[in-house]
């Protein structure tokens, strides 16, 4: 097993060090993965809010109660879509970037709504 056995520091702004260490803190890393990750360009994403995986333990605890019945695929298929484009949402797949992020979340969520409704 490889290990860390380097060191590397440098110089920055106080302030600089507390938007780092947010930045890390928001996508459950530490400050020195955190920076080894953007240093390396490695793809670093937020942690899912815990409303998020709420609403995402939600739609999987109904789907999973709609199973027990017999003829309900049609609503479990549905509620299995709606967890794949929370997912997506949530790793930035599903919408085109047309500006602001309120803007991108309408354009997300109406995508979205399309693939439900055309599932049906």
């Amino acid at each position: 097993m490889r290990e860390r056995n380097k060191q590397f520091s440098f110089r920055l702004y106080q302030s600089e060090l507390n938007k780092i260490k947010a930045k890390a803190k928001k996508c459950g890393l530490a400050v020195s993965e955190y920076i080894r990750n953007c240093a390396l360009e490695r793809k670093i994403m937020e942690a899912p809010t815990k409303e998020f995986q709420s609403v995402y333990k939600i739609i999987g605890d109904v789907r999973l109660e709609l199973l027990e019945y017999n003829g309900t695929n049609m609503y479990t298929d549905k509620l299995k879509t709606a967890q794949d484009l929370l997912l997506d949402l949530y790793h930035g797949k599903g919408g085109k970037d047309i500006g602001n992020n309120q803007d991108m979340a309408d354009q997300r969520w109406n995508v979205a709504s399309h693939r439900i409704r055309k599932k049906s």
